[in-house]
């Protein structure tokens, strides 16, 4: 249960990068979500929120995974109106590197176990707002909002809260997110370091 947290944080010169890489602007506002795209991860509800924040024509929604109801999302994204505020991205193995380009991690889930998604996104320093269906034990920063999900305008509210942000505000929350992340035991390779010493006690 443990991430490379080294391969997510915030790095400027990436967030740059991938950005031009997926024509978004500099002043975007860019809501994430990383998930298979089924009834559990619940990507409708993420329609709804960025339609409830639809006069911040600088906001949009990226959307990285695959799933039988991918097609089901898209469609209803083109009836809405929204199409072209939403990036589809697919199932990717860059997930680090476009995480940088995220300002906000938007995390719905209808009912979760323990998300490591969850844990990427704090080591990349992203606010993340979580239904409350979520086990607060992901809450490894210390930082993360826990909504219910019937409570749409608390969710509207919480993503605007966190814009704007800048660089260094960015880049320190992701080393303390780090460093907290290590605390509890989900640094790969900070486990697989004791993991071998035990193993070698053993010998």
């Amino acid at each position: 249960n443990a991430v490379d947290v080294e391969r997510y944080q915030y790095s400027q010169i990436i967030r740059e990068h991938y950005r031009r890489l997926g024509n978004i602007e500099d002043d975007t506002f860019v809501i994430g979500h990383v998930g298979l795209f089924n009834r559990q991860k619940n990507q409708m509800f993420l329609l709804e929120l960025l339609n409830q924040i639809s006069d911040q024509d600088n906001t949009v929604l990226m959307l990285i995974g695959a799933g039988e109801e991918q097609e089901k999302i898209a469609s209803r994204a083109k009836a809405m109106g929204l199409e072209q505020r939403i990036r589809f991205l697919g199932e990717r193995d860059d997930v680090p590197e476009w995480m940088q380009t995220m300002d906000v991690f938007a995390f719905p889930s209808v009912y979760e176990g323990h998300p490591l998604v969850l844990v990427e996104a704090q080591a990349s320093g992203l606010p993340c707002i979580i239904s409350d269906t979520v086990s607060q034990e992901t809450d490894l920063s210390g930082n993360n909002i826990f909504i219910s999900l019937g409570d749409m305008e608390t969710w509207k509210s919480a993503v605007l809260l966190n814009k704007p942000f800048t660089p260094d505000d960015r880049r320190s929350r992701s080393e303390h997110n780090i460093q907290k992340i290590r605390e509890n035991g989900y640094d790969i390779k900070t486990e697989g370091r004791k993991l071998k010493e035990l193993y070698d006690t053993l010998l």
